[in-house]
């Protein structure tokens, strides 16, 4: 959800994750992918530049490793 400047990703938790790891990279370009361990949290908030566009993923883990493939990949613009 974009609201002016401030972006909140939110996602399903996954049964028997510890965490998960949101990744991003600028859209359109996929020059580079980040990633951000964001522990056991299932809601993000955060306040981006305008003109920024971002795909964003996450993926579960445990102490095993990931669990599951990533999550659906959204793309959001703060204009």
């Amino acid at each position: 959800m974009v609201e002016g400047t401030t972006v909140t990703i939110s996602w399903t938790e996954v049964p028997g994750a510890t965490g998960y790891v949101l990744y991003y990279a600028p859209f359109p370009a996929q020059a580079s992918i980040g990633s951000l361990d964001v522990g056991a949290l299932i809601t993000l908030s955060g306040v981006l530049d305008v003109g920024t566009s971002l795909y964003v993923a996450v993926q579960s883990y445990n102490v095993e490793g990931p669990i599951n493939v990533f999550s659906n990949v959204e793309i959001f613009t703060i204009e």
